[in-house]
């Protein structure tokens, strides 16, 4: 399968669209972007102005530790999921250091081309928008019942 109907794949599953090809604009703005094993795709403080749809490939989610220098990988994310989206709201610092684990390949929506999305296909841009709202509220539920676990 080629890296860009693996994307096409991505995108469909993400939005869960019964018509695919109102994505295609969405499909259009991403640059593909390849990372090696042990190579970071950006670093925890950072400024943030992408985000990013995994393809293929495993990145793991590196936070800084109490300990100088020392980090912690909190999350391993694989094909399918979202890193970065917190751009949408506009230029950001990045919260964690996202490391490639092995070979990947991502999709990467810069918050400039998605401004131009916002002009030129608006109705497209809020559903990407109310998506990326959804799962970063699951993310924030879920990293909220771990640290009451541990609490």
């Amino acid at each position: 399968m080629s890296v860009e109907t693996s994307l096409h794949k991505v995108l469909h599953n993400l939005f869960d669209l019964a018509d695919f090809s109102v994505l295609e604009p969405l499909v259009n703005l991403c640059r593909l972007q390849g990372l090696v094993a042990g190579e970071s795709l950006f670093e925890e403080g950072g400024e943030g102005t992408s985000m990013y749809f995994i393809i293929e490939g495993k990145l793991a989610v590196h936070k800084e530790t109490s300990m100088a220098g020392k980090r912690q990988a909190v999350a391993l994310l694989g094909p399918g999921s979202v890193v970065g989206e917190g751009v949408l709201g506009g230029k950001t610092v990045r919260g964690a250091t996202l490391v490639a684990v092995e070979k990947s390949v991502l999709a990467e929506l810069s918050l400039s081309r998605f401004h131009g999305l916002e002009k030129n296909d608006p109705q497209l841009a809020l559903t990407v928008v109310k998506k990326m709202l959804k799962l970063s509220s699951i993310r924030l539920q879920k990293s909220s019942e771990r640290l009451a676990l541990i609490l």
